[in-house]
């Protein structure tokens, strides 16, 4: 399998969602979690497998998750967690990917709680992949206590490839 989580850091607009879209469609419907592209200018939570994707900014009156200068649905989160949930327990599933995490997440919002119960299921079998601003990796991994010796960090997204079922990089 690989190390359980990898943690894939680089440069925005380097390709790191778009390499995972590549990847999912490598890996027929075995990959799950949640993708965050942005569709023309637009963010947006995209399923993996699937394709379906939603709307992550906030419109209207709905209660917002804020981070600087950007106001996100908390609607949206939600559904992307329990999407996420979803897929941890369907066992056609063998990885998980969280795209992205960042400062809204260091402030204990966002994909905070669900990375928390994810992180403290042991022996799962589930790799998860979460793919971190650039820059906080260091900050990402001591916050959600994750283990050096059980987490590889790849900075780039043409390192990591699919294959039998999970997730590897180029160094394994």
């Amino acid at each position: 399998m690989g190390y359980p989580v990898l943690i894939l850091t680089a440069a925005k607009g380097i390709g790191k969602t778009t390499r995972l879209e590549e990847l999912a469609k490598k890996a027929g419907g075995r990959l799950g979690g949640i993708l965050s592209p942005v569709i023309e200018g637009k963010r947006f939570f995209m399923h993996p497998g699937t394709g379906k994707n939603w709307p992550m900014e906030a419109s209207g009156k709905e209660e917002r998750l804020e981070v600087g200068r950007f106001s996100f649905s908390s609607i949206a989160f939600n559904q992307a967690a329990q999407q996420v949930l979803e897929d941890h327990e369907n066992p056609e599933i063998r990885a998980l990917v969280i795209d992205e995490i960042g400062p809204l997440e260091l402030k204990g919002l966002g994909f905070t709680p669900l990375l928390k119960t994810l992180l403290a299921k042991k022996n799962t079998g589930k790799q998860i992949c979460l793919v971190v601003r650039e820059g906080l990796h260091e900050e990402v991994a001591h916050y959600f206590n994750i283990p050096s010796d059980k987490s590889c960090v790849v900075s780039d997204p043409n390192h990591l490839h699919w294959e039998n079922g999970y997730f590897y990089t180029i160094n394994d």
